[in-house]
């Protein structure tokens, strides 16, 4: 029986492949008029079609305020963050280790010589 009943499935989906070309070919043909069966699948299509895109539409817009009230819940947990941090005393100053003061660098002696110094005469020994 199970063949019977594919038989009668595969039958059932080939006539509703040729009445939806015989549908479009209608649509297409100047001055023929649709049969009432040919409307009311119209109707019925058009009926389904804004039913998908409302849903659609619905899905984005929930998408849409998940997202809004995620960053508005960040903001707002930032926010109090930021005042926390503001009410907070500062810690102590023997709290912090204090971090050793270095000396300032001396700065390198540089010896004064004059620009042009005659070199000295080499003294010779007397003989």
């Amino acid at each position: 029986m199970p063949a019977t009943d594919d038989l009668i499935n595969e039958i059932e989906k080939y006539n509703d492949i040729g009445d939806n070309i015989d549908d479009a070919v209608v649509e297409l043909i100047p001055g023929v008029q649709p049969t009432e069966r040919q409307l009311e699948n119209a109707i019925k299509n058009r009926a389904q079609q804004q039913e998908a895109a409302r849903k659609e539409k619905e899905r984005m817009e929930e998408a849409a305020r998940r997202e809004k009230e995620k960053q508005e819940e960040e903001a707002r947990k930032e926010k109090e963050r930021l005042e926390e941090e503001a009410r907070r005393p500062p810690p102590p100053p023997a709290a912090t280790p204090a971090a050793p003061a270095e000396a300032p660098a001396a700065p390198a002696e540089t010896p004064a010589v004059p620009a042009e110094t005659p070199a000295a005469p080499a003294e010779t020994p007397a003989e």
